[in-house]
């Protein structure tokens, strides 16, 4: 439950608790997990039926987070109360007549968090569940801001058939987590192919294949076009069933009406795309011309002598014939032997390398995104890629790396 209250506990907000109160006592609940109480410190409030415990961060820090339990008031005596906890992980004790009980009111970090707040968030949980005894049970009362989807086949221990969507990126984790352990240790090529394989495959079960928003030329026009393929078709079935030179006419005519029908529809949506205000924009930035020189120092404005004169600089500047004297050779310094770049590259030196990674860029012959590697860095992603560097290090490289790929642009004029 989210109650919301305020860090000062006023009239209105503790009328939130009777409502509470009210609600659990009508749902017939013992015990309930409180995310979100937004209270600072720590304490607790006795209402009607239920008492409420509450853990938040310090007084004065921002108001957020915060994670409590509602504990109805028969219960109190077999109920040791909340300490040291978090704003995030608050564990609650109960004596039952089959032993002890461990409850945890958790509230994790968001996917807007840093890495860091998430680690350190897991990292406490991992320690609190380590101190509870393993004689002693457990239950996790929590809201973990994941989303495993609705998958429920994969996911079968933990998801019933009520999940939402794809996973997002907490799912994405796990799912490279899961995957990579029989990754294969043999050769290079063999451990670059499952890595590539896992990532691209868990990356399209999480997320997704971006589809296209803007319809193309067809898809606009097809109102138009499709009378008009209709149209070909029936000719073509009833020349077949009779082949005749009368239903060759009419076919033969039928395919140029249709071809002339395409070329204006795409020739309007074209002309149409044109008209939109980001095309302008588009198109002044790329006929924008910046001033030029010339040798004389004199400003060009004009277009094509601006390429003339890139012409006549590059002509200048490559037709030169530059002689190295044997003087100048033994001038130049040697410079010292960096041994240090012999050393093979560390796993926190790749990691800083994948942080380095710029996004939004378009991926590579594998397909995968830089932002996909990121998301997963947390994982064992990052080990099988270290053990692949090093592999690649020791001049093992993956034929797939060593290719070379052409993408042929098809010039204008």
């Amino acid at each position: 439950m989210c109650p919301g209250l305020s860090n000062d506990l006023h009239v209105d907000d503790s009328r939130k608790t009777a409502t509470i109160d009210r609600e659990l006592t009508r749902l017939n609940i013992d015990i309930a997990a409180l995310q979100e109480t937004r209270l600072s410190l720590s304490g607790s409030l006795r209402e009607q039926n239920y008492t409420f415990f509450w853990q938040g961060k310090e007084f004065e820090e921002p108001r957020l987070h915060g994670v409590g339990f509602a504990v109805r008031n028969s219960l109190l005596s077999s109920v040791e109360p909340p300490y040291s906890g978090t704003a995030r992980i608050l564990a609650l004790r109960l004596s039952t007549s089959s032993g002890l009980v461990n409850l945890l009111s958790i509230y994790a970090s968001t996917l807007c968090s840093s890495v860091e707040t998430k680690d350190q968030f897991y990292e406490k949980l991992d320690t609190t569940i380590r101190d509870i005894p393993a004689t002693e049970q457990l239950y996790l009362l929590d809201d973990f801001n994941a989303r495993v989807g609705f998958d429920d086949d994969s996911w079968p221990s933990c998801t019933g058939h009520s999940g939402i969507g794809k996973l997002n990126k907490n799912g994405f984790a796990n799912s490279i987590e899961d995957a990579l352990k029989d990754c294969s240790a043999g050769s290079a090529e063999e451990r670059w192919n499952h890595i590539r394989e896992t990532i691209y495959n868990s990356a399209t079960d999480t997320y997704g294949k971006r589809e296209r928003q803007n319809p193309d030329w067809f898809e606009a026009s097809i109102a138009v076009l499709e009378p008009a393929i209709e149209a070909k078709r029936v000719a073509l079935i009833n020349h077949k069933g009779e082949p005749s030179k009368k239903t060759h006419a009419t076919l033969k005519k039928i395919r140029i009406d249709t071809k002339r029908i395409a070329r204006r529809c795409a020739s309007d949506y074209w002309l149409n795309l044109c008209q939109h205000p980001t095309f302008h924009q588009l198109q002044q930035h790329l006929w924008h011309i910046e001033p030029l020189k010339s040798a004389s120092g004199t400003v060009i404005t004009d277009r094509s002598k601006q390429v003339e004169r890139w012409a006549e600089h590059y002509q200048e500047l490559y037709s030169r014939e530059n002689i190295v004297g044997d003087a100048a050779v033994e001038s130049t310094a040697n410079l010292l032997v960096m041994e240090e770049l012999d050393i093979q590259p560390s796993e926190e030196e790749l990691s800083k390398a994948i942080d380095s990674l710029a996004c939004g860029k378009a991926p590579g012959k594998d397909g995968i995104p830089p932002e996909v590697i990121k998301a997963g860095k947390r994982t064992m992603l990052l080990y099988h890629l270290h053990q692949l560097l090093l592999q690649c290090w020791e001049g093992t490289v993956p034929q797939e790396m060593r290719d070379q790929h052409h993408d042929s642009v098809q010039e204008q004029g």
